[in-house]
């Protein structure tokens, strides 16, 4: 999943950029830089910024929706070829 995208869920669900710099590891200047630029690829604002952290504008919240959507079809992608690996790789035994 897009790095980008990653750190948007993070922003939104922790509603704070430090805070969520904090838990991903980056810096509060990087990740205000990624979002700037998920914002301006995306040619809408997502956030609005406060001196208390941020709130989502409606395409941050439809964004945020649909994130978290992709998140969990990626994470279950990266499970079942996990588990068609695992089948994959194992010899196979025939009885007798």
């Amino acid at each position: 999943m897009d790095k980008h995208l990653r750190q948007f869920i993070e922003v939104a669900t922790h509603k704070n950029v430090s805070l969520a710099a904090r838990e991903m590891g980056l810096s509060q200047p990087t990740l205000t830089h990624n979002m700037k630029n998920l914002e301006k690829s995306l040619g809408t604002t997502l956030l609005v910024r406060h001196a208390s952290g941020v709130s989502l504008t409606a395409a941050g919240e439809l964004l945020l929706e649909q994130a978290r959507m992709m998140q969990r079809i990626y994470d279950d992608t990266l499970r079942q070829l996990a588990t068609l690996h695992e089948r994959t790789a194992r010899p196979l035994s025939v009885g007798t």
